[in-house]
């Protein structure tokens, strides 16, 4: 899962293929689980929310979206110049950049003026 290369060439062995499709299996399960309980369901394009327990979720979730897809990002930045990258390798990328500013702003909401501002660590994301 480490080496770009395979993950560019999408013809992978046995095993990496294997993998991957877990992986990608995983977050797809996830994705739906977070529809399933009305009280805290939400889409990307809903607001932060603005209650910590909510917020914790968003953000462990989108902190597994990120670690999920990670490696088709880290695929994309380490491709050589003028590689024709599968849309599907680019499509994963972009959900990793998308989670990791999701994670970013999940606890936005959470402040009122005044109150002491909740960070994320956000270094931690951007290098998970």
């Amino acid at each position: 899962m480490y080496a770009p290369d395979k993950i560019i060439k999408m013809n992978m062995d046995k095993a990496t293929k294997g993998v991957v499709e877990s992986l990608i299996l995983a977050m797809d399960g996830l994705e739906d689980a977070r529809s399933q309980a009305p009280m805290v369901a939400w889409t990307d394009n809903d607001p932060p929310a603005d209650n910590i327990i909510e917020a914790r979720l968003r953000g462990k979730f989108y902190g597994a979206r990120n670690v999920t897809y990670r490696h088709f990002l880290r695929a994309v930045l380490e491709a050589p110049e003028g590689t024709n990258l599968p849309l599907q390798i680019l499509e994963y990328a972009k959900r990793c950049v998308q989670a990791m500013k999701h994670s970013c702003k999940s606890f936005s909401a959470c402040t009122q003026p005044g109150e002491r501002l909740i960070v994320t660590n956000c270094w931690g994301t951007a290098h998970a």
